[in-house]
């Protein structure tokens, strides 16, 4: 009787064990995957910049400005905030190609009353055309007679020509490029440099009365969020 039960009991695990094999080839292996790839999807989103372009062949890529790594351009921006305070205008020249739509009453007040620019930090991406790069720039701006500064941003449109030097572009380029750079500088990233240096000025008034009485009455000049 012993050896009935046995066999019995073997053939029992055996039969247990083919069904055990076919739940597995018959259920699709995504019930268990499930839960992991939806994780994986959302850490990937969470992941991709968000600023993005449609570019030939509806392709779309990632596109965001980054620590600027390029010397030339770290340079020549450095050089302008320089000649741009200066009141030789042929100093200026040296670093734009034109005036362009450049504000004379802005550089009028900027010589008149920013002591000196520091600590200018260069963003850039390449722009729409070849040799091109849009430059976005973050410092401060030293007043005279006030001890605090104020946050500077600016935008640039760099090309190089021929000879291989950078230089600020303030002339009319084609509508595809205008419109390409428009775009990329009023994006999520600029917009919240901007952000940021209106919270900082804010703050700053906050503090120095000074600076406070200046900046209301020269709001015009300290206009950093845009519409």
């Amino acid at each position: 009787m012993e050896k009935v039960r046995g066999k019995k009991s073997t053939s029992y695990s055996i039969f247990t064990l083919l069904v055990i094999l076919l739940f597995v080839v018959i259920i699709p292996t995504d019930w268990f995957l499930e839960e992991d790839d939806v994780s994986e999807s959302i850490r990937i989103a969470h992941h991709t910049k968000e600023e993005t372009t449609v570019g030939e062949n509806n392709e779309q890529s990632a596109v965001y400005f980054s620590e600027c790594k390029i010397f030339g351009i770290k340079k020549l921006i450095h050089d302008y905030y320089e000649a741009y305070l200066s009141q030789d205008t042929e100093e200026l020249f040296k670093y734009i190609d034109t005036m362009g739509d450049m504000s004379e009453e802005e550089w009028d007040f900027a010589r008149l009353n920013i002591e000196q620019y520091m600590d200018i930090r260069c963003y850039y991406m390449e722009g729409y055309i070849e040799d091109s790069y849009l430059v976005v720039t973050y410092g401060y701006a030293k007043y005279y007679d006030i001890n605090t500064t104020v946050p500077v941003i600016g935008t640039f449109f760099v090309r190089k020509n021929s000879s291989g030097n950078y230089y600020v572009c303030n002339s009319v380029v084609s509508n595809e490029s205008s419109a390409y750079n428009e775009v990329m500088f009023d994006g999520r990233q600029v917009q919240e440099l901007r952000e940021m240096a209106q919270y900082e000025l804010d703050t700053a008034c906050e503090v120095d009365e000074v600076l406070r009485q200046f900046v209301e009455a020269n709001k015009e000049y300290f206009v950093y969020l845009t519409e």
